[in-house]
Order: C-alpha cells, then structure tokens, then sequence
C-alpha cells in the first residue's frame, strides 16, 4: 500500500498493461519489471521501518522528496527517474541525514554508482537465476548489503573527487572486481559478495578519519 501511493503504481501498472506499441512480450517485460520494483521498495521500506509500517506515517515521511526526485528528473533527465526510481526511499534517508536537498543525494548518488560500476552489478545480479532458495536469499542479502554500502558512501559528498588519489589501492582494488565480473558476463553469490567485500571496505574507509584527514 506504502510503495502504490508513494509511486502512483495503479498507472504505472495500466501503462504497463497496456504496454503500447511493444508487443505482447513487451508488455509481460513491463508486468514483470514493475513487480520487481514493487518487491525491491516494499523490501527497503521494511529494512528502514524495522520490519514494522505505519502507513500513513511512512507516506507521510518520504511523499515530499519523492515528488521532488519525480518532477525534477522526468522534466531535466527522464532516464535517471527510471534508474533512480527504485533508490528514491534510501535516497529520501540519506538527504534527511545529511540535511541536504534530495536532488543535490540523488545526483551525486548517480556519480558514484557511474563511477564504481554499481548500477551493472546490481542489475546483473537481479538477473542471475538462483540455483537453490539458499542462493537466491544470499542473493537478495547481498544486493541489499552493496546498495546499503553504495547510500553510506553517498553521505560522504565532499570525498568524492578526492577519492582516486588517496585511496587508489581500495578504489583500484573495487574496479578491479567488478571489470572480471563484467568480463565474465554476470554476477552470481561468489561474484556479489566478493564486490560487496570490497565496496564495505571503501565505505568504511570513508568514514573513518584517515580519510577525513586526507580530504582537508
């Protein structure tokens, strides 16, 4: 109920039914791909609630930096509302932290995502087929783990271009991962949790005060 009002899913839906021009195999793509945003947000209001949800509170919470994002990307940059869409409710967290605008999180959001090849890993992740209900639960932690480390590492804005000179071996190190995973053609649990290794290691690295030393 939180994710239909906040994302007005009844038309996103009926767009996707009706799926215009694209064909019938179009329209069980837009069906499914829409079932999985529904699923992801569902699953990272929970992670933020506590397993627990007020819905008119929730609503309440984030509906003002949503609409934002919404109306200030589908005028200025319709294809990053799209890529940014299923992030919206962990950027709305992370522009409350911070006290910054929404729009200021999401962009420097996108940099870093670009920057580090996350957006790749992730969507390659979600498209791997599980062997087992084991694998697909270590799928799904990981996804939320890397995504849970990408936002921590977007509260550190004023690192971001200082990154690559004082912390070459731990950027280097992460890039290094996920070009042999591009290079193999997709993201399986072994894959995924060896990134997420490397990414928690750069956000904890960006945290601490080595780095906050070095950035002055």
């Amino acid at each position: 109920m939180v994710t239909r009002r906040l994302f007005k899913v009844d038309s996103l839906w009926e767009h996707a039914r009706r799926g215009g021009t694209v064909g019938a195999q179009g329209r069980w793509q837009g069906l499914h791909d829409l079932q999985q945003f529904i699923e992801h947000t569902a699953g990272r209001l929970l992670r933020h609630a506590g397993g627990r949800i007020d819905i008119a509170a929730t609503v309440e919470r984030y509906a003002a930096h949503i609409d934002t994002l919404r109306s200030h990307l589908q005028r200025n940059a319709p294809d990053s509302w799209l890529r940014l869409r299923r992030q919206a409710v962990d950027l709305s967290e992370t522009a409350v932290r911070l006290g910054s605008d929404v729009r200021n999180v999401a962009q420097t959001h996108l940099a870093l995502e670009e920057a580090l090849g996350m957006n790749w890993v992730i969507n390659a992740l979600e498209s791997h087929h599980p062997a087992n209900w084991w694998e697909a639960m270590a799928a799904d932690a990981l996804r939320d783990d890397i995504t849970d480390a990408l936002h921590r590492l977007t509260e550190f804005p004023r690192h971001v271009d200082g990154w690559q000179p004082i912390a070459p071996e731990r950027i280097s190190r992460l890039k290094e991962v996920v070009a042999r995973a591009r290079r193999d053609g997709f993201v399986d649990v072994p894959r995924a949790a060896a990134i997420s290794a490397e990414l928690s290691s750069l956000c904890r690295w960006a945290a601490g005060p080595a780095a906050r030393a070095k950035s002055l």
